[in-house]
């Protein structure tokens, strides 16, 4: 993709977004989509001055593929207990509940809803004498059992992601 991403509000994580696809490959399309996306969380940081505290996380995202007139969609909510599993406070886990929607137009059975367990494990570090640590290494793991559409729901997933 090459475009614009739009960040209006300075007190809420909604991202607007308006891009070109460019086709690499076989596989792929050229096509211009518009994205929005949405999240807010409390309780996945790190604390230092107790050892387990309350966490819950929402994202939202909606996209929309123009000359193909397909539509994408992504609703994740999470809710549990974070927990400090390091004496520096520098890995949490996250133990929670969560609930997932996705959304795709372009499929026989365009939604599949799906719930279950999940654990997240989140190692922060470039810290330094003078600032708390900035990025984090974050591995989640959940079991979900679908709820209603399509079988895509149900099943165990995860994600591997790095915030630098």
């Amino acid at each position: 993709w090459i475009g614009l991403r739009w960040k209006p509000l300075t007190d809420a994580n909604l991202v607007l977004e308006g891009s070109r696809m460019v086709k690499l490959g076989d596989s792929a399309r050229n096509d211009w989509m518009v994205r929005a996306s949405f999240s807010r969380e409390e309780g996945t940081d790190m604390k230092v001055d107790r050892r387990s505290w309350p966490m819950w996380r929402l994202y939202g995202d909606a996209s929309y593929i123009l000359d193909d007139q397909q539509t994408f969609g992504v609703l994740d909510f999470r809710a549990g207990r974070s927990f400090a599993l390091s004496a520096d406070g520098l890995t949490v886990a996250s133990m929670f509940g969560g609930a997932g929607l996705n959304y795709d137009s372009a499929l026989g059975d365009p939604e599949a809803i799906g719930a279950g367990p999940g654990v997240s494990i989140r190692r922060w570090f470039r810290e330094t004498y003078h600032a708390a640590p900035r990025s984090f290494v974050d591995l989640t793991v959940e079991y979900r059992f679908r709820l209603a559409g399509g079988e895509r729901a149900e099943g165990l997933f995860a994600t591997l992601s790095v915030n630098y």
